[in-house]
């Protein structure tokens, strides 16, 4: 027979009406927790004492509190924070020493600085302007009077710490007055000495001079230098004029005045007019000066020269070339200012070394008395502004006085804040809601073994003989498994109806294949209702096969085998029996059959067809397979405790191969099989494996979830048991009103052939 797969369903989300169950399953201990917490909370909330709150605010007229006067010099001596903020003045009120100072002027005997922090509270106003007490006491005149005293220590003590800050600031001032005037006169003497020693009565006007000399004497000598190589240029270009011109001209016969004379006049005019500027800069003695003399008394001996030969004397007039005559002069000019150059860069690199060498020494110099100048600056500046800090501080004493008052002071209040009743009878009736909701739902818990309840999101195995309609969607379920009726099963032993004979009830043999008799009208509802959730299946499908398995082992399990198949079989369905409980056999005895051969004789091989041993009754609606003998089971590897798991496994396709030839469709409609109790995990788990699922039957003395988590933990070893459904028992029932269902043994011939 082909095993169908199972489906997960998805969870079980949990809704109101689960939990509108859970409740009233459990009504009494929510009713019982809710009253129970309800009347302890008020019991113990009455018996709280009473708590008295007042109030007293205080008033600061646009200042900070305790502050001292600021400005530059104010800052500097408070480190930047001449006033306190609003949070500093929290601190200090919920200080040690200002509650102990509460509580010793306002004689409150009774309570510590520990147990005033707590029930004296301060906070700020808006814009830091207002300061609210709050004093909570065993009485209204402790609460009023711990707040009305808390702001009169508050403003005593705020005109108290102005005062020491006031005072505290005139002591560093003065200090540093005369700290300062100390420091001024030593830097001064120091600076006079100094001065004293470079013979200097103003060294920053000397430093800046000298400076300016040396960067004069360095700009000139690099004019100086630029001009040689342009005059180096020049006298190249008038050599070469002076190779290609020639020097004079024939101009006929005649005597010719001598022009250098007049060159050279001219050109010590210009040098007189070049001395007398430099007269303005340099003195007669300088340097530039008489290079300007040595110039002109070199052009008045060039002119004596010329004199002694004023004129060309000749029989033809040859002129000079006056072009020759002029590259000649500016050549000879230009040499001469070379010279004069050369002359200057060689006296002022001297004179520039003479100067950087004193710019050396002068540095170190400079550089102390700048120090000693700034000493001087800064303790002067320093005296200044503490003796103006000194006048500022008397007048800001009087200015700058913390304005502090009382803008309302605390009131004897009426009523309590605490307890408050109707706040208290609130919280009770939550309080009790939740425990007594949570109660339940704990106690719904541990029912059902610590597995989940009819709310349980665990996904539900879906097979076809169980498919999700809507009737067994709307069933309620145990732990996410449908519940499929209540019906009575018995708690007793079978008894033995006949020792021989295979019916139900006596009969005679007229009668053997004559309507059954019906049961009550209520326990053939319930067995209908089982019976028809697992005989359902599509067009095309093999019929079901059915294990159904109790938690104990006892005969619930074959009780409701035996009616539920009766059932069935009264309603025109071919149902085919199977006693699959080796360990202890029942359904024979119901019968009246023998117990061998059976289904272990079948597994052991000794059987080859098992449908050759069946029993059959009710016009071969019903048929029974008995459980076969113990000798037959205990040699079949795998069966009950022993074996390993590769024979269970041979097992498990042994009972499928059964189970396949007893559901042909042309012969059956449905098969099930009466097992074990799920305790014996080794013999009903090859079963249910074998099967399309397992129908669990929950006693009538033990909580039905309680049942369904056992058999999930002894089932759950690795493996998801496939539970189709749960049937709760209720009421014993007798077998003895079972129908009578006669049956057939089968054929001895057929017997023997099989075996």
């Amino acid at each position: 027979m082909d095993q169908t797969v199972a489906a997960k369903a998805p969870p079980v989300p949990v809704t109101a009406r689960d939990m509108f169950r859970i409740l009233r399953r459990h009504a009494a201990l929510t009713i019982f927790t809710f009253g129970a917490v309800v009347a302890i909370t008020l019991y113990f909330t009455s018996k709280l004492p009473f708590v008295y709150e007042a109030k007293a605010s205080v008033l600061l007229d646009g200042v900070t509190p305790n502050s001292v006067p600021t400005g530059d010099l104010m800052d500097l001596l408070s480190g930047g924070n001449a006033g306190g903020s609003m949070d500093t003045e929290i601190q200090k009120i919920q200080s040690r020493d200002f509650l102990s100072e509460v509580v010793t002027r306002s004689k409150l005997v009774d309570s510590s600085t520990d147990d005033l922090r707590g029930r004296l509270s301060v906070a700020s106003g808006p814009g830091n302007q207002l300061l609210s007490f709050s004093m909570r006491g065993r009485t209204p005149k402790e609460a009023q009077g711990g707040a009305n005293w808390a702001a009169r220590v508050y403003m005593d003590r705020a005109n108290r710490e102005f005062e020491d800050k006031t005072e505290l600031s005139k002591t560093r001032l003065r200090r540093a007055q005369k700290r300062s005037l100390v420091e001024k006169k030593n830097a001064e003497q120091v600076l006079n000495t100094f001065m004293a020693r470079m013979g200097i009565s103003d060294p920053a006007v000397y430093f800046n001079a000298q400076t300016s000399k040396t960067m004069e004497v360095r700009n000139s000598l690099d004019d100086a230098r630029r001009n040689v190589d342009i005059q180096t240029n020049q006298i190249a270009l008038y050599r070469r004029q002076l190779k290609t011109i020639p020097p004079t001209i024939i101009g006929g016969y005649g005597s010719n005045k001598n022009p250098v004379i007049d060159s050279y006049q001219t050109d010590i005019v210009a040098l007189e007019a070049q001395r007398r500027l430099l007269l303005f800069d340099y003195q007669k003695d300088s340097d530039e000066v008489r290079a300007i003399d040595v110039q002109v008394d070199a052009k008045e001996r060039a002119i004596a020269e010329a004199k002694k030969s004023p004129y060309s004397i000749g029989s033809k007039s040859v002129g000079r070339n006056p072009d020759y005559s002029a590259a000649q002069t500016n050549y000879y000019n230009t040499a001469l200012g070379l010279r004069s150059t050369q002359k200057f860069i060689a006296v002022k690199t001297k004179q520039l070394a003479e100067l950087e060498a004193e710019q050396r020494e002068l540095a170190q110099k400079r550089t102390t008395y700048e120090g000693l100048r700034r000493a001087v600056d800064g303790a002067t500046q320093a005296y200044e502004r503490s003796r103006l800090g000194l006048i500022q501080m008397d007048i800001s004493q009087v200015t700058s006085a913390p304005n502090t008052r009382v803008l309302d002071w605390a009131q004897l209040p009426l009523n309590p804040i605490s307890p408050k009743p109707q706040l208290n009878l609130i919280m009770a009736i939550a309080l009790g809601l939740i425990l007594g909701v949570g109660m339940a739902l704990v106690t719904e818990y541990f029912r059902t073994g610590g597995g989940a309840a009819e709310t349980d999101d665990s996904p539900l195995p879906t097979f076809p003989l169980l498919p999700e309609t809507p009737e067994i969607s709307d069933l309620p379920r145990i732990g996410g498994i449908p519940v499929l009726g209540a019906v009575p099963v018995t708690t007793l032993p079978l008894p033995v109806i006949y020792a021989s004979g295979l019916a139900l009830s006596p009969t005679t043999a007229d009668s053997r294949n004559a309507g059954l008799p019906l049961q009550s009208a209520s326990i053939e509802d319930a067995l209908r209702e089982v019976g028809y959730s697992l005989a359902h299946r599509h067009p095309g499908e093999a019929p079901p096969v059915v294990l159904i398995s109790g938690v104990r082992s006892d005969d619930s399990t074959a009780s409701l085998a035996a009616h539920l198949s009766a059932t069935l079989v009264r309603d025109g369905l071919r149902v085919t029996l199977v006693d699959a409980d080796q360990a202890t056999p029942r359904l024979h005895r119901v019968f009246g059959a023998p117990d061998a051969p059976g289904m272990s004789d079948v597994l052991a091989g000794r059987i080859a067809d098992p449908r050759t041993i069946l029993h059959t009754g009710a016009g071969s609606g019903l048929r029974f397979l008995a459980a076969g003998s113990a000798r037959s089971s205990e040699s079949i590897p795998g069966f009950g405790a022993g074996g390993s798991p590769a024979h269970q496994e041979q097992l498990v396709d042994q009972l499928r191969l059964l189970f396949a030839d007893l559901s042909r469709p042309e012969e059956t409609d449905i098969v099930i099989v009466s097992g074990p109790a799920v305790w014996n995990v080794r013999a009903a788990l090859p079963l249910e494996k074998a099967t399309d699922g397992m129908v669990l039957v929950a006693p009538p003395d033990a909580p039905a979830a309680e049942s369904v988590a056992r058999a999930r933990r002894l089932l759950s070893n690795g493996y998801k048991p496939r539970i189709l459904g749960v049937v709760v028992g209720e009421n014993a029932i007798p077998l003895s009103v079972v129908a009578s269902v006669p049956l057939a043994a089968p054929a001895p011939e057929g017997l023997e052939k099989s075996q």
